[in-house]
């Protein structure tokens, strides 16, 4: 049994390296992963009659020559290259839309905080102008009534003036006629 497994490790191996040495450089890793029915046909024709496998795949097929993996790998760079190229620039253009969505959004927010900052200034003036105008009809009022409080104040010390004269007037002519009567 251990020297089939060896025989066929080394049929394996052989007829993948065959394989490999007849596909174009770009089109090695395209044979990994996927069921090649042309590994499958050689495996057979050299095991037959007594073995016939039904199945393969390649899992893993990779280039011995060191230059000749970066041969490989070189259009794929590119590609890569061009696709992070092309992702940056989608991901620069979105950022761009972005910020202009943001600025423009801003500015709208800038203008509505204006107005409502507008609206307030406007509410606040005309708070002021009523206070100032309640505050002068106050002072008025207040002025007025002291004005008149004061005037009826004068006028009551000059009543009360004239009836203590009166008074006084009067007292006197009663003391000056007892006097005259008493004489």
């Amino acid at each position: 049994m251990r020297g089939f497994e060896e025989k066929l490790g080394n049929a394996v191996s052989e007829t993948i390296r065959s394989l490999i040495y007849e596909q174009e450089a770009a089109g090695i890793y395209d044979m990994v992963g996927e069921d090649s029915g042309r590994l499958l046909e050689q495996l057979n024709q050299q095991f037959r009659p007594a073995v016939e496998l039904t199945n393969a795949n390649i899992t893993h097929a990779e280039p011995a020559d060191r230059r000749y993996r970066m041969d490989l790998a070189a259009p794929e760079m590119v590609r890569m290259a061009k696709e992070a190229y092309t992702h940056e620039y989608a991901l620069q253009l979105r950022k761009e839309q972005d910020e202009g969505d943001l600025n423009r959004e801003l500015a709208s927010s800038q203008e509505t905080l204006s107005a409502i900052q507008a609206d307030i200034a406007q509410y606040q003036a005309q708070m002021d102008t009523a206070v100032e105008r309640e505050t002068n009809r106050a002072e008025a009022l207040a002025r007025q009534r002291y004005v008149q409080a004061e005037s009826e104040a004068k006028a009551r010390v000059m009543a009360s003036r004239t009836v203590s004269k009166a008074m006084l007037t009067a007292s006197s002519r009663v003391t000056r006629s007892s006097g005259s009567a008493a004489r």
